[in-house]
């Protein structure tokens, strides 16, 4: 099916740019629609809607309902994002936005936004801006410029129904989708907490050893320890540890030159990834002691996420010899008394997670934790051998959570993808609907 072609300007009744405002929560002020009020979904975020003065509310930037509005002004992959307006009550729009007020009577707004969300999802918009250092503008002739299919006004409400319950479909599995990987966050915190206090090898005790171990350790601003089981103890890090060193200063790049240098981005969830690496020009005698061996953590010491702060990974052989920067810290575990998998789980345990961020809170926007306060940190330790069997049954654990992932980012990809494809052969005339439902869903 062909269907005539238009351009943007041959179906618009007027075209308005919004307004600034510095001031941004004016109580009982009028409501005003910013860049994140569009979703990635080509829909409206209320979520969080600033108010401004009412007095710069003036009647040309006001909406009504079935209005588009698009983002025109912001990071080059941004513009373009569009919604349709359909809120209740009285809004108005920033500068970075664009009303366009189609021409009801030929063009049914859902219709002309689902093509321009689709135009956007496929970068078509952002060769059409111009550049800046720090954000890039559509104009509002190139805008104008772009073009359309349009049946006739009937088929495009027809066609619009139709994406609009089949997209009503997809925000549902998104939703269902989103809760998994919420699910899976608190499955991973349970399993670290039930490994750092014992509930995962109860079962390996003898039955009559009920009383809790003696804790005589306390942490700063009375931040309450839990009761061990028998023969566990708590220990500051720094008696677990047979040395703590900073990484290099040393610029480092993606030439591979010189020796791998691991950073931030290679510290995953306890363990390191070899994406994103550099490499820098260190002599003999830093690299001797940067050189990184099996059983070695590395912990982030310092980031603008407090969350962060504090995260660790675990060594593997594949990393034996890589040095590692400055915002990181080693810490070499004594393998005589701790084995070095488990205080990598033990680290991520909300009960040294607690430790950590109150050590690292900064109002600078900067949280640090030093060699010191990592050292002072207080590990709950079970005796040798149990710490190895909460290893293994932590590792069981974590993938079985990581399969599932796995098979959730499957389908997220799956469900994130059917969208566009169905709004191309919706464009192309092949959305074969029977009584307004598409058949494949």
């Amino acid at each position: 099916m062909t269907w005539p072609t238009v351009r943007l300007r041959d179906i618009v009744d007027s075209v308005q740019s919004g307004f600034a405002s510095g001031k941004k929560a004016v109580p009982e002020g009028y409501q005003h629609l910013r860049m994140n009020n569009i979703d990635a979904y080509g829909k409206l975020d209320l979520s969080l809607v600033r108010r401004v003065p009412r007095e710069l509310a003036m009647e040309k930037y006001r909406l009504n309902l079935g209005d588009l509005l698009v983002c025109t002004t912001n990071s080059g992959k941004l513009v373009g994002k569009s919604a349709i307006f359909n809120a209740v009550g009285d809004f108005a729009f920033s500068n970075h936005l664009t009303r366009i007020r189609l021409r009801r009577e030929i063009a049914e707004p859902r219709f002309v936004q689902k093509q321009l969300w689709f135009r956007w999802v496929h970068g078509e918009i952002e060769p059409l801006c111009k550049h800046w250092v720090n954000q890039s503008t559509l104009p509002k002739e190139n805008l104008l410029e772009l073009e359309f299919v349009l049946p006739d006004i009937e088929s495009q409400r027809r066609i619009s129904d139709t994406l609009d319950r089949i997209v009503a479909r997809l925000d549902s599995s998104r939703l269902r989708l989103d809760s998994v990987e919420t699910i899976l966050r608190r499955f991973r915190i349970s399993v670290l907490a039930a490994g750092s206090s014992g509930r995962l090898t109860q079962g390996l005790r003898e039955p009559d050893l009920t009383q809790p171990s003696s804790q005589d350790i306390k942490l700063k601003e009375d931040l309450e320890l839990p009761d061990l089981p028998p023969l566990w103890r708590y220990a500051r890090l720094s008696t677990l540890a047979s040395g703590m060193k900073y990484g290099t200063a040393k610029r480092c790049a993606y030439e591979k030159t010189g020796r791998p240098v691991l950073r931030i981005p290679n510290i995953g969830d306890g363990e390191l990834v070899s994406d994103d690496m550099k490499y820098g020009e260190l002599s003999n005698e830093e690299y001797r002691q940067l050189a990184l061996e099996p059983g070695d953590l590395l912990i982030i010491r310092s980031n603008g996420s407090v969350s962060l702060v504090g995260k660790a990974a675990l060594v593997s052989r594949e990393f034996c010899g890589f040095a590692y920067a400055g915002y990181l810290i080693r810490v070499r575990p004594n393998q005589d008394v701790a084995v070095p998998g488990y205080l990598n789980y033990a680290l991520a345990a909300p009960v040294v997670r607690r430790q950590i961020e109150l050590a690292a809170r900064s109002t600078s926007g900067v949280h640090n934790i030093n060699s010191g306060e990592l050292g002072n940190l207080v590990i709950p330790l079970p005796p040798r051998d149990e710490q190895a069997e909460i290893v293994k049954r932590v590792d069981r654990l974590l993938q079985q959570a990581r399969a599932i992932q796995a098979r959730y980012d499957k389908a997220d990809t799956f469900t994130g993808g059917l969208m566009p494809s169905l709004f191309a052969k919706a464009y192309r005339g092949e959305l074969s609907t029977s009584n307004g439902i598409y058949n494949g869903i």
